[in-house]
């Protein structure tokens, strides 16, 4: 009985870490990891860490270079005022935003005629350390995807980095 013990203190310390991590509050390596050990305990717990703890961007305060432009794609359960501007590259703007449903966003503008407008994409959570977090592909087969901080791809069909967290091939 003493090792259940053990166990239920491990899932409990890490669930309680899992709320201290909301918008990437990174006080120590453990909490970005998602992992947590109680004291005294050999068992390590995985705890569920939020998609915005994978983006840095996310624990800046907004500015009002973040705001999104009139008419601009979002989802339908975006967590209001939770996008930040990645940067911009070839006329089209990019930011990141969550939902409330703590899935991950890709947002992208470019007014120009003859590009694809704007446009949002979204991937699913959990979101995993160093990933593709979501991608799309557009009419002449360029991939563009949103990755998580920490992302490498090696090869000769790699990725690219376009801007911060956005890459593309």
């Amino acid at each position: 009985m003493r090792g259940t013990g053990t166990i239920v203190a491990a899932t409990v310390v890490a669930l309680a870490l899992a709320g201290c991590t909301q918008h990437g509050d990174r006080a120590d390596s453990d909490a970005h990891t998602g992992t947590s050990r109680a004291a005294g305990s050999t068992q390590t717990a995985t705890a569920v860490v939020p998609a915005a703890a994978r983006f840095h961007v996310l624990d800046r305060a907004f500015a009002s270079s973040d705001a999104l432009p009139d008419g601009a794609a979002t989802p339908e359960d975006l967590d209001v005022d939770s996008q930040r501007r990645l940067g911009e590259a070839d006329g089209t703007t990019y930011w990141v935003a969550t939902t409330t449903h703590d899935a991950v966003c890709l947002i992208g503008s470019n007014p120009a005629e003859d590009s694809t407008g704007t446009f949002s994409v979204c991937g699913d959570v959990p979101v995993e350390t160093d990933s593709v977090v979501t991608s799309m592909s557009d009419d002449h087969g360029h991939q563009t995807a949103l990755v998580t901080d920490g992302f490498e791809d090696h090869g000769t069909d790699a990725l690219r980095e376009l801007v911060p967290n956005v890459w593309t091939r």
